[in-house]
């Protein structure tokens, strides 16, 4: 098997990032549309890991033998402290995949639902503690995101 060249390994990497927020994010929106303004049932929740679960198995069918189809920084940074991974390489893998962040439009998907107030309100009881509070960090994302999507 030839070995990889460096553009191609951080080309595949970004795609698959691309591809899982795409289609894995993507999912959440696509289905607050669908649903009007009813909150998600235990199987729409199912849905939304069934399309991360898909993308997933996807790229690694078609990026896994290009860049290991690391797709999360996290993943490639614990590969490189396991001794797996080269840490040459991790800027390089962590550039493309922080790079997808910033090209696509992950925003513009979270506000396609065109109901920043209500469709905050429903992810409510996703990010909550098991005692049902809400979590500062939780509540600051939800926050940041429905402002930007007045603007």
């Amino acid at each position: 098997m030839d070995e990889n060249r460096m553009w191609q390994r951080l080309a595949a990497e970004f795609l698959g990032t691309a591809f899982l927020v795409f289609v894995g994010v993507g999912s959440v929106p696509a289905l607050a549309i669908a649903r009007g303004d009813q909150p998600f049932t235990g199987s729409e929740l199912g849905f939304i890991s069934l399309s991360f679960g898909a993308v997933v198995i996807g790229t690694v069918y078609v990026f896994g033998y290009i860049s290991g189809n690391h797709i999360n920084p996290a993943v490639t940074v614990a590969l490189a402290a396991t001794g797996k991974f080269p840490w040459r390489d991790v800027p390089g893998y962590l550039g493309a995949q922080v790079l997808v962040l910033l090209l696509v439009p992950s925003r513009s998907l979270h506000c396609s639902a065109r109901r920043p107030v209500s469709w905050a309100s429903e992810w409510r009881p996703m990010v909550t503690s098991p005692s049902g509070r809400h979590s500062p960090l939780s509540s600051s994302v939800l926050s940041f995101w429905s402002s930007r999507c007045s603007e």
